[in-house]
């Protein structure tokens, strides 16, 4: 048989077959044919041939020396000397891997369960993109000056996905570092904040001067140095493993990350086998898998595989749905959960509502219900997305409120219930969902609408982000858009000076493509319609702009934007 490890092959409940004083374990297979010292080693080597459990006390002065074996051994005897050797004899034994952690259970490299909320500024829809491709096939569309080949073509569920998610967890990991932290002072001017709710925050945590609230995440840091600074600390080899894998991911180099949880799954892959080999109950180890195999489809997801991740996450889903221990409902919930998403980032969004209606329904059937609040707003918010790319645009509006309010109920549970610290990612998620309402109110023509949750979500991300942030800016454009059908040309300019200026002084200047871009704007709110010298001139910028320029959504932005000016018609 092909050598293995001894730890690779130790299943977590092997039977141990010890001598007649049923104290010592046996260790039949020693290699006792090794060369030994002519001057009495053969006493050591019968020593290391059954060596006696030792006490905590005498950990540090007895070693137990034994030979490793031989790549040609039979691994029935590699699986008996690893499980004879206890993690409480010996620091360098032989041990079952650990159970692995969820990175969305536990917050692990910033990545939390009810993160996943979607975003819908910039994305045309699939219906629209199906009346231009319908009108292309036809040749009805006249020439314009926007490059719709590119705006149709491009990925936008994909796209939307990968930012939002990146958004709201780089927010979590700078929190839980430290690193960017939600002042009190901020909350209390939020969305959700005392006045707002109608409630009052807990003693500890009354305002005090200079007083920061941070978010510490649930997860348990793993170190993965600590077993070369401290000899007597254990870890199995999963447990280093997954440490390294926070670490890469922390770093966002997912593929390194990939190829690590791909160790570990081999590492649980070979339990399993072992397991069944020795007729042992593999139902543990079939967790290990499913967990090890969730994880590897959510770092997918990061790197933007979205097909590797479905496939993934169905492997997952197939091997928790067989397990009968009810405690891992909320797992299976997850992985459900977070197959919608795949399969909704390649716009297959029949399948992505089948999994989120199915992860909605268990939901409601949990006792629990309390610790899924957060859940179920993720899932109302991205299933009102399904609705507005599939032309729902007022079920998806319903849907996005309903999120609105359990993200309100998830907030007054943790802050003002349970007086856990307000966080920064907290109010990124309402203003996420409050930018949809804003953005399907503005393609409804529901402008006063538009306007209101513009308003409510520039409350929000304002406390928490800089005007030059790519959200801020994206939401700004659309203000501008919904101020504009509503002729108010002013409030129009004062927002993209406002976003002119922020961008002037994230760039140490106005020589960059940032700046550029919303000069172009303003020039075309203030060209007039009758100077025909004017129009020409901005015409040509945004023809410069976009041939150098192939961002899709700041050519969907431009394309509304003309059409709002009365520049030109397309």
């Amino acid at each position: 048989n092909k050598y293995l490890p001894s730890h690779l092959l130790t299943p977590p409940r092997v039977k141990r077959h010890y001598s007649h004083d049923q104290k010592t374990p046996l260790r039949k297979d020693i290699n006792r044919n090794q060369e030994v010292d002519k001057e009495g080693q053969e006493d050591e080597e019968a020593t290391t041939a059954q060596p006696e459990m030792a006490s905590n006390s005498d950990r540090n002065t007895k070693t137990i020396d034994v030979p490793p074996p031989s790549p040609s051994e039979d691994a029935t005897d590699n699986i008996s000397m690893a499980s004879s050797a206890s993690a409480d004899t010996d620091v360098h034994s032989n041990t079952s891997p650990s159970r692995p952690s969820s990175l969305d259970r536990q917050g692990l490299a910033g990545i939390m369960r009810g993160d996943s909320v979607i975003s819908l500024l910039d994305c045309p829809g699939r219906k629209t993109r199906k009346k231009r491709e319908n009108r292309s096939k036809i040749g009805g569309r006249k020439k314009n000056r926007v490059n719709h080949g590119l705006v149709d073509q491009f990925n936008w569920s994909g796209h939307s996905v990968q930012h939002s998610v990146g958004m709201i967890r780089k927010m979590r990991m700078e929190e839980s570092s430290g690193e960017d932290t939600l002042q009190y002072e901020d909350f209390c001017k939020s969305s959700v904040s005392p006045e707002a709710i109608g409630r009052t925050l807990m003693t500890s945590q009354s305002p005090t001067k200079n007083h920061i609230y941070s978010h510490v995440s649930s997860a348990s840091p793993i170190d993965t140095t600590s077993s070369h600074s401290n000899p007597n600390h254990n870890l199995s080899r999963s447990e280093r493993l997954l440490g390294t894998v926070v670490s890469h991911l922390e770093m966002n180099e997912y593929e390194a990350a990939t190829s690590e949880l791909e160790q570990i799954l081999s590492v649980f892959a070979n339990q399993l086998d072992t397991c069944q080999r020795f007729g042992e109950d593999v139902d543990e180890c079939n967790e290990n898998l499913a967990k090890t195999l969730h994880n590897i489809g959510i770092v997918h997801i990061l790197n933007g595989k979205f097909e590797d991740a479905a496939a993934q996450f169905t492997r997952a889903t197939d091997i928790f749905r067989n397990l009968l221990d009810k405690s891992h409902d909320l797992d299976l919930i997850s992985v459900t959960t977070m197959m919608g998403l795949s399969r909704y980032a390649v716009e297959d969004f029949t399948a992505a509502k089948k999994y989120w209606d199915e992860a909605m329904t268990s939901l409601k059937e949990m006792k629990k219900r309390k610790k899924t609040v957060a859940f179920v707003a993720e899932l109302l918010n991205n299933i009102g997305c399904i609705h507005f790319e599939t032309g729902n645009e007022v079920k998806a509006i319903k849907f996005f409120q309903d999120s609105l309010e359990m993200q309100r109920k998830a907030v007054t549970s943790d802050v003002y219930d349970h007086g856990k610290p307000p966080s920064k990612n907290m109010l990124m998620k309402l203003a996420i969902t409050q930018a949809n309402v804003a953005y399907v109110n503005l393609r409804l023509k529901n402008i006063d609408a538009a306007i209101k949750a513009f308003e409510y979500c520039q409350k929000d991300y304002e406390l928490i982000l800089d005007d030059y942030h790519p959200f801020a800016l994206a939401a700004m454009d659309y203000m501008v858009l919904a101020h504009l059908l509503n002729d108010d040309k002013k409030s129009a300019i004062m927002l993209y000076s406002k976003m002119l200026t922020a961008q002037i002084h994230a760039n140490e200047g106005g020589d960059n493509v940032e700046c550029t871009q919303t000069l172009i704007k303003l020039n075309m709110l203030q060209a007039k319609k009758k100077d025909k010298k004017s129009i020409r001139s901005c015409l040509r910028k945004v023809q410069e702009f976009l041939r150098e320029n192939e961002d899709p959504c700041q050519h969907a932005r431009l394309e509304k934007l003309l059409k709002l000016s009365g520049i030109v018609v397309l």
